[in-house]
């Protein structure tokens, strides 16, 4: 049974692909980042992974760990530009990958980025683009909701931008629901997004639906201009600031669909969602939007069937896609019985900001192993830069419970390990720089490294920074480089 393993990455669970470099002393000036470019058509016939981010060192998607290294993830932006971001915990992810989970291209896909319309603290949901979004806070329906700090739940109102990660699903009186994964406050532009899948469409009166809320997309232009709608379909709606949702219904500004059919070319797909519809006997459900065949799956879980499964359980599965959108299951996991022992989260990497064991970070994560078994040899004592393995669950506010810390070995080479320090000897030209903290490591970057936020080159050089890479001969080469808040 696979473990879902969360390695949590610098601020918040940042993810892969996040090489923030510092600097900025002496050397030549820092070359302008390079301008985000149009989005490159996906590559056909390849194997695909499409989920939530779990974790880190590689990227875990739902408990599947891809290794990424030397691939930045990208972020395409509401006029069809995309840019490189870093990746977090509770993101929705489009990974593909060669068939052995080396990653070969990686985007975030968040399902709305709109204003908040509505909050209802007491049923702990709010409204975005008349959507209702759901906050989850139990791990046995799902990731718990990981909110951007310092935002939460409890000063979200109406009015604030935000961006949401999650998952389409059913309530019980049969509406449909998105339950976020993550939430991030955000300032918008003028065309707001949302992203989910095509239902009840009618050509004639030029309208579909995505979960409750109905698109009206006459004389909107349809991107790729090759394709057409069809039910099941994914799709970003881009929609503007201004449109009015009265009565159910927006009208769209642009609409664009991605064809999973076409582009697996019957590879295989792995998928992940709360199951809805479940139909026993013609062994069937619905799964963020897609209606999910399983009459031939077999169950990752021992001992489990198709019997085990229920309304609002939350599942991963692999199998193709079909020519109606469908999927046709080849294997189904359940969430609960992957989570119910070896918990949700798990982190390899070093510990920083120690302070005592109940409050240390490791991958950008807050600790807490106050009540941990800890797994080290004789004599060790907890302290910054260990390399160790966590194991543990979420806590409602992002934190980790920490159930067992182990020491690991750091492999040279191969161990991705975090440092903090002041940066200096910065070399432009040959992309090196000294980290100083507790020591001293000589730190380098390449075009694969991830500046976080507003971070460059020409700007780290004194400051004080968290640098994430692979060590090797005593050379730190950074993946990702950000501030160290």
């Amino acid at each position: 049974m696979s473990k879902i393993q969360v390695i949590a990455t610098v601020a918040a669970v940042s993810s892969a692909l996040i090489l923030v470099a510092c600097g900025g002393g002496a050397g030549t000036p820092a070359p302008a980042p390079a301008a985000p470019t149009a989005p490159a058509p996906p590559t056909l016939g390849v194997p695909t992974v499409a989920g939530t981010v779990t974790g880190f060192g590689s990227i875990i998607i739902d408990g599947v760990r891809i290794d990424d290294r030397g691939i930045i993830a990208r972020l395409e932006d509401a006029n069809g530009v995309l840019g490189n971001v870093e990746l977090k915990m509770g993101q929705s992810v489009d990974i593909e990958h060669d068939g052995t989970l080396k990653a070969k291209r990686v985007l975030v896909n968040p399902e709305m980025q709109g204003v908040i319309s509505a909050v209802d603290a007491a049923a702990g949901t709010m409204k975005v683009l008349g959507m209702t979004v759901v906050i989850n806070t139990d791990r046995a329906s799902g990731p718990v909701t990981v909110f951007e700090a310092p935002y939460t739940f409890a000063n979200a109102k109406t009015g604030d931008g935000v961006e949401i990660h999650g998952i389409l699903k059913t309530d019980a009186a049969g509406k449909i629901q998105i339950q976020a994964t993550r939430v991030e406050k955000e300032t918008l532009g003028t065309i707001h997004k949302l992203r989910g899948k095509v239902a009840a469409l009618s050509t004639g009166t030029s309208t579909f639906k995505i979960g409750d809320l109905t698109i009206n997309y006459q004389n909107v232009p349809v991107t790729p201009a090759s394709t057409s709608l069809s039910n099941g379909a994914d799709v970003v709606v881009s929609i503007s600031a201004s449109a009015s949702f009265a009565g159910g219904v927006v009208t769209a500004t642009a609409v664009k669909v991605k064809n999973h059919r076409d582009e697996s070319r019957d590879t295989e797909a792995q998928l992940r969602g709360i199951v809805g519809n479940l139909n026993i006997s013609a062994k069937t459900f619905a799964l963020d939007g897609l209606q999910i065949n399983a009459a031939e799956a077999k169950f990752a879980n021992d001992g489990k069937s198709f019997a085990d499964l229920s309304i609002g359980a939350y599942v991963r599965i692999k199998g193709v896609f079909q020519a109606d959108g469908s999927v046709n299951a080849k294997s189904i996991a359940l969430r609960s019985v992957e989570t119910e022992k070896i918990g949700e989260v798990e982190l390899h990497g070093s510990i920083l900001n120690y302070v005592s064991i109940a409050d240390f970070s490791v991958r950008g994560m807050k600790m807490n192993a106050a009540t941990a078994e800890i797994d080290c040899p004789s004599g060790t004592v907890l302290r910054n830069d260990l390399q160790v393995k966590i194991e543990g669950f979420l806590a409602a506010d992002g934190s980790v419970k920490v159930k067992e810390v182990e020491c690991e070995k750091l492999d040279d080479g191969t161990s991705t390990v975090e440092r903090e320090g002041i940066a200096g000897n910065v070399n432009v030209d040959a992309k090196t720089f000294v980290l100083t903290g507790s020591s001293a490591v000589n730190v380098k970057w390449n075009d694969a490294t991830l500046f976080v936020k507003s971070l460059t080159p020409a700007t780290m050089g004194s400051k004080k920074l968290e640098v994430e890479g692979i060590l090797t001969g005593g050379v730190l080469t950074a993946s990702k480089i950000k501030l160290d808040d």
